[in-house]
């Protein structure tokens, strides 16, 4: 019975310490317009969103803002726009039609 107590008072601890302060952190980062997208996969700890800022800097002080961070495993994956990589395919095709035609 001792066991089960001190797993419950774990749990609450952990949601207490960790998953509310978290939840309330990416709220304020989402009325910030610093999260533009996300939430948590259901039924899981897991966090995903995305991150409007202008530098890897930036997005590591907004990872290590929240307080989930430490505890879990962080993946950045960086996004380049639509029009962004239009452009630069378009540029890539323009030199490979120039390089066809010498």
């Amino acid at each position: 019975m001792l066991n089960l107590i001190a797993q419950i008072a774990l749990g609450r601890k952990f949601i207490e310490q960790l998953i509310l302060p978290t939840l309330d952190r990416a709220e304020q980062l989402v009325a910030e317009k610093k999260i533009i997208a996300g939430g948590l996969a259901s039924g899981r700890i897991s966090p995903r969103f995305i991150v409007e800022a202008d530098s890897p800097t930036e997005v590591d002080r907004i990872l290590f803002s929240i307080p989930l961070w430490p505890a879990a495993e962080t993946k950045v994956t960086p996004l380049v726009s639509f029009a962004e990589r239009r452009s630069r395919v378009q540029e890539v095709l323009k030199s490979l039609s120039a390089a066809t035609r010498k």
